[in-house]
């Protein structure tokens, strides 16, 4: 079974909440696009590791880009939003020093973080804006 590192939704002009139940690390690993642009203008409240959770778009958090969203913060009518996990992998999530033991969680948040960006090559659809 797939797993899923995206949900895709349409904006109506009004709607500035939407799903996303994938898990990350950290809040900065979930990436929200409208119409193929990033944006910053959105909170998550209550965010969690785990379970669903909710990106509220918002008008004073972040640059409102009056193209895509409205005043209000919620994005235009017709515009696609994507919410996705965009897990870095510039550096491991633990490190191992000689002599010192190696924990079972350092070995698991390792593993994980690679297993977590490999889903998300295999699993994202190839969009306009990733085509160079």
């Amino acid at each position: 079974m797939a797993t899923t590192t995206f949900f895709d939704y349409t904006g109506d002009g009004s709607d500035k909440t939407f799903d996303y139940s994938f898990p990350t690390f950290t809040q900065t690993d979930v990436v929200v696009e409208v119409d193929g642009i990033i944006v910053d203008n959105y909170t998550i409240p209550g965010y969690a590791t785990t379970g669903t959770k909710t990106v509220t778009f918002d008008n004073t958090t972040g640059t409102l880009n009056t193209d895509l969203c409205e005043s209000t913060g919620a994005p235009k009518t017709g515009l696609s939003v994507r919410v996705y996990r965009d897990t870095g992998v510039d550096s491991a999530k633990a490190t191992y020093t000689a002599g010192s033991s190696v924990k079972a969680d350092d070995l698991n948040n390792n593993q994980t973080q690679v297993l977590r960006a490999l889903q998300e090559e295999q699993n994202q659809t190839i969009t306009t804006s990733k085509i160079k």
